[in-house]
């Protein structure tokens, strides 16, 4: 009886030890995930742009720094705007899909679509830093 009670015992610590190592995995791979999808939507405003490649870049003095803003200020300022005008082809694009589809689904698929279309829709503007 003390025998089967200490691997019990033992497996009970061996089977919480392996949940806590689960929970804890699975808490730093969201954060290292979370900090990812961040640095990727700098990328998507020009301030943002602006930050990411001065850190990168990492001006050696001030007369560098001074040198190389206007160009980065330039080129994150294309980029912003190059990347709002794809997210507005791509919403303008999926309407004309939709058009094109409505004559042929049902009631159902319309309304499964719509939602789908919603949920796309937020994702794009939670993680592009945009209100289309």
């Amino acid at each position: 009886m003390r025998r089967r009670k200490a691997v019990f015992q033992a497996i009970s610590v061996l089977l919480a030890t392996l949940l806590i190592g689960v929970i804890m995995g699975a808490a730093i791979m969201g954060n290292v995930i979370r900090h990812r999808v961040t640095e990727i939507q700098q990328f998507t405003n020009a301030e943002g742009f602006k930050s990411q490649m001065m850190a990168i870049v990492d001006p050696v003095d001030a007369a560098q720094a001074e040198a190389i803003t206007p160009i980065v200020d330039a080129f994150g300022e294309r980029f912003a705007a190059r990347i709002a005008a794809n997210r507005q082809e791509f919403f303008l694009s999926l309407g004309r899909l939709d058009a094109e589809l409505d004559p042929h689904l049902t009631p159902e698929q319309r309304e499964r679509l719509a939602a789908h279309r919603e949920r796309l829709q937020g994702r794009i503007n939670r993680y592009g830093d945009s209100k289309e």
